[in-house]
């Protein structure tokens, strides 16, 4: 089997149906002897379970499992697939009716560690309609790929050896930034990648999808996640494999640098956490604080031009003594 497609699922099942749908109708190819849809319901406390059952009798493989996240769900679905490549649709997304076609005919002539491709943002009351496809019969090929630039797994179809070579998988326990983490580490070891500029997936943009959540349950949930992302780069670059690039490890500590400045905005912005904040980072010996200039000249708002210009202030051993006196940690 060439292909796994691996769907997350937790409490989607407004979208539930349109996403299942769009996977199993595809052109020109055989689910079960082509590829293979493995859905991992994540604990749904919705109807969500029910909606994949209806598509089970057609080859849906369907997991259950207590709710651990969606990093979870995605590292179940990897240890059962069979394809040698793996695909990761999200539960209230869609694909295009020739996407599998397409990549499997990339496979076959075009063999290399991963494919990525173009997709298009749809609103939230978008519908599915099994009669639309986008104009796939043509495939335009490109020979530079920056996977630095993409930034979420279901842009990527990855050949499974690799994953498993490099005990490369999604972090459980970040439910923010787990994406790019994830990309972050493929894109450290020597990956030989083919971009086509056809439009392959269908990315719904929700009002109240967890990037835009601002709850205090969530900001919690968001500081920890910020905190694991940032112990979880430190290791890396403590063992320093050696099968990462020059280029990898050096994205790896960027990435460290950037968790850090996002971490100290934190809690220049929400007081209550900021003594807990500059422990975490003086306990972990994740210091010193870096100049990110692209984050200075970068700034969207004022607001923000004025926090990254209080972090540009003090970047030298001094910042967290001045930080544990300014925010008063005991």
């Amino acid at each position: 089997m060439k292909l796994s497609i691996i769907v997350p699922v937790y409490n989607c099942a407004p979208f539930l149906n349109d996403t299942i749908a769009s996977l199993f109708n595809q052109h020109d190819v055989l689910l079960g002897t082509d590829f293979e849809i493995i859905a991992v319901n994540d604990g749904s406390t919705d109807d969500s379970y029910n909606i994949l059952k209806t598509f089970e009798w057609q080859g849906l493989s369907i997991i259950n499992k207590p709710n651990g996240g969606v990093s979870s769900a995605r590292n179940v679905g990897l240890k059962e697939a069979k394809g040698e490549y793996v695909w990761f649709v999200d539960g209230d997304d869609s694909v295009d009716s020739n996407s599998v076609r397409i990549l499997l005919n990339l496979i076959s002539n075009n063999p290399v560690d991963a494919y990525t491709f173009s997709y298009k943002t749809i609103p939230e009351e978008y519908q599915y309609h099994s009669d639309e496809s986008s104009d796939t019969h043509s495939v335009t090929c490109s020979e530079k790929v920056n996977l630095g630039t993409i930034l979420t797994p279901w842009l990527l179809v990855i050949r499974r050896k690799f994953l498993i070579e490099h005990s490369i998988s999604f972090k459980e326990g970040v439910s923010y930034g787990e994406d790019t983490m994830w990309m972050v580490f493929v894109n450290a070891y020597p990956l030989n990648v083919l971009g086509i500029s056809n439009v392959l997936y269908y990315y719904r943009q929700q009002k109240n999808s967890a990037v835009h959540l601002v709850s205090e349950s969530a900001k919690k949930k968001r500081l920890d996640s910020m905190k694991l992302v940032a112990l979880t780069y430190k290791e890396a670059l403590s063992k320093r494999d050696q099968q990462m690039t020059t280029e990898g490890l050096k994205s790896i500590k960027l990435r460290l640098y950037w968790t850090v400045q996002n971490l100290l905005l934190w809690g220049i912005r929400n007081v209550d956490d900021q003594s807990g904040i500059v422990r975490f980072l003086e306990n972990n010996s994740i210091r010193h604080y870096p100049i990110l200039w692209s984050r200075l000249f970068g700034s969207k708002s004022r607001g923000e031009l004025k926090t990254n210009l209080i972090c540009l202030l003090f970047p030298c051993s001094l910042y967290y003594k001045m930080l544990s006196c300014l925010f008063k940690v005991k």
